[in-house]
């Protein structure tokens, strides 16, 4: 007898992963270790699989090869295993009326050296004056400050990311 932790209607991968059987034999790896496409008579390989994207999305430039929207591009978020749907990106690729972050984000102008960092690589606190660092953040509208005096959206601690310079919005 096979123990399965899968309930009857999954299929095992062999993993500790488990997938509904109608994925089975489906032409893609959704085990991701092709277990769900192994001993499959007339299976038929979806080319865009191997070949091509489905309309606007991109194929990654990595060893995944993976599709991702296209509007996933430039967004300042590595989507592709090695983050090259990052790379090359120019301001003219994004739209922004306000404030354009390092990574492509937009804010609005008025968040540029307010003493909170918005933009995840905290690029509209960059060059600003020395008093907006010290400044006391306004916990009351939702602001932690950091130990070297910068503010960040109280949104961002604990979220398992380090945004205050010595990571002490994590604990």
């Amino acid at each position: 007898m096979v123990y399965s932790g899968c309930p009857s209607n999954f299929f095992d991968c062999g993993n500790d992963r488990c997938i509904a059987q109608f994925w089975r034999c489906d032409g893609e790896d959704d085990c991701g270790n092709w277990a769900d496409e192994q001993s499959c008579h007339n299976l038929k390989l979806k080319c865009h699989d191997v070949n091509e994207c489905p309309v606007n999305h991109t194929r990654c430039n990595d060893t995944h090869g993976t599709c991702i929207p296209d509007k996933w591009l430039c967004d300042g978020m590595d989507d592709c295993s090695n983050g090259a749907d990052e790379h090359n990106c120019t301001a003219n690729a994004v739209e922004c009326s306000g404030f354009l972050c390092h990574n492509f984000e937009c804010i609005p102008s008025r968040w540029r050296c307010d003493g909170i960092s918005d933009c995840d690589d905290n690029s509209d606190e960059d060059e600003c004056p020395k008093a907006r660092k010290n400044e006391i953040c306004d916990k009351a509208h939702g602001s932690y400050q950091c130990m070297t005096g910068e503010c960040i959206p109280h949104s961002k601690v604990c979220d398992k990311k380090k945004d205050c310079p010595q990571g002490d919005d994590e604990g």
